[in-house]
């Protein structure tokens, strides 16, 4: 069932997941469940996560970095194979692991460190940087993975950061289960998430771009 309408400017070929704090479609203000506007899962908060919006431009949910999260429902369909994620933060954790999302068995966003993890069968997990948070400031980050290929490309502010080759992922890792903690529900994050897109394909470097310029007005970058 479809919910309601994307985020207004973003690329929609391929989109499978969007949460967005300023799209009516995704969340009520001051409510405690946000729902994707592709699929209709819902997220319920919990915790004491709070809505933010003090002008439209910072319409977001605030993380206290001590129990907050957003439990997700996880839909088995979302194996990840071929992705892309991209997503705008206003960063305040403390140094440590502090994620911005955690999925099933592994897959996750360890801001603090600015990478993204994937769970291979064996250990050490697949890791790729996009570099410093900048704590304070609002900034998107973006990460692709080519399934086949085994590359990982990560992004900042609409940018190409950083490159991975030969990675590998568990088959049964799924895309997300929590905003705001790991996997497990624990390890939190500390600060604003205003919203998050998954796709089930690897965009350009030109979609990634398009997607930053498309919103950056809203957090006041030009």
């Amino acid at each position: 069932m479809k919910f309601g309408s994307i985020t207004t400017g973003i690329i929609a070929d391929g989109l499978i997941f969007n949460f967005d704090a300023a799209n009516r479609a995704s969340y009520i203000p001051d409510a405690t469940t946000s729902f994707d506007t592709v699929n209709n899962l819902s997220g319920s908060f919990e915790n004491g996560v709070t809505f933010v919006s003090s002008s439209f431009s910072t319409k977001s949910w605030l993380f206290d970095e001590t129990d907050d999260k957003i439990k997700v429902e996880v839909n088995s369909d979302y194996k990840v194979g071929d992705y892309t994620i991209q997503f705008w933060i206003k960063d305040n954790s403390s140094d440590g692991n502090n994620f911005v999302m955690g999925g099933v068995n592994g897959f996750g966003v360890d801001i603090n460190y600015g990478s993204l993890r994937l769970p291979r069968a064996g250990w050490p997990d697949t890791t790729i940087s996009a570099g410093s948070s900048d704590k304070g400031y609002w900034r998107n980050f973006a990460f692709t993975g080519n399934r086949t290929t085994g590359v990982l490309k990560s992004y900042k502010t609409g940018s190409f950061a950083n490159t991975v080759t030969n990675a590998a992922w568990s088959d049964n890792a799924r895309y997300i289960q929590y905003f705001g903690a790991d996997r497990l529900g624990s390890n939190y994050y500390g600060g604003l998430i205003a919203n998050f897109v998954m796709y089930n394909r690897v965009l350009s470097d030109n979609e990634v771009l398009h997607n930053y310029n498309a919103l950056k007005g809203r957090f006041g970058l030009t």
